[in-house]
């Protein structure tokens, strides 16, 4: 079982244990969806949406291990064109030690059922658009691909889910 708690200033350096971990992990697997390590003013980000009460720390419950981490927040520039409400998720990450157990999958059910209970109409996130794995995942889970957007030397793709 895995529950969520809002991560709070001190738990900056959890997260982004959590974050970087997968970084590299990706990393070195030839996908290059964040930098490992994260440069500081990703931490610097990360730590705003921390302090915006958007960023929660999965656990177990049995020993409140972090398991993972993941950012739901309520606007992204990459959606301005797209109408109505939606949560969008970010920098959602499972450690590796809890690869294979369902915990992404838990999360994004919990960022679902939290965009639900807001009212949302739409569950969002984006990904790297060369990261063809990540992007399988997320289709398997009932997003459908929108849209590619580049910012500046990154390709996004846009994943949405209607939950109306």
């Amino acid at each position: 079982m895995i529950y969520y708690s809002l991560a709070q200033p001190d738990n900056l350096g959890t997260v982004m244990a959590i974050l970087d971990e997968a970084a590299c992990w990706l990393e070195q697997r030839g996908i290059k969806q964040w930098p490992c390590p994260h440069p500081p003013h990703f931490r610097r980000r990360v730590g705003m949406r921390i302090e915006s009460a958007e960023v929660y720390i999965a656990r177990t419950i049995d020993k409140a291990e972090p398991v993972g981490t993941i950012a739901l927040g309520w606007s992204d520039p990459y959606w301005k064109e797209r109408p109505g409400k939606a949560a969008y998720v970010h920098k959602m990450a499972v450690g590796n030690d809890f690869h294979g157990r369902g915990i992404g999958k838990h999360m994004l059910v919990w960022a679902l059922d939290q965009a639900r209970k807001a009212g949302a109409e739409a569950l969002r996130l984006d990904c790297l658009a060369a990261n063809y794995g990540l992007r399988a995942y997320y289709e398997s889970h009932g997003f459908s691909w929108t849209a590619e957007i580049t910012d500046r030397d990154y390709t996004a793709a846009l994943y949405e889910m209607d939950i109306r």
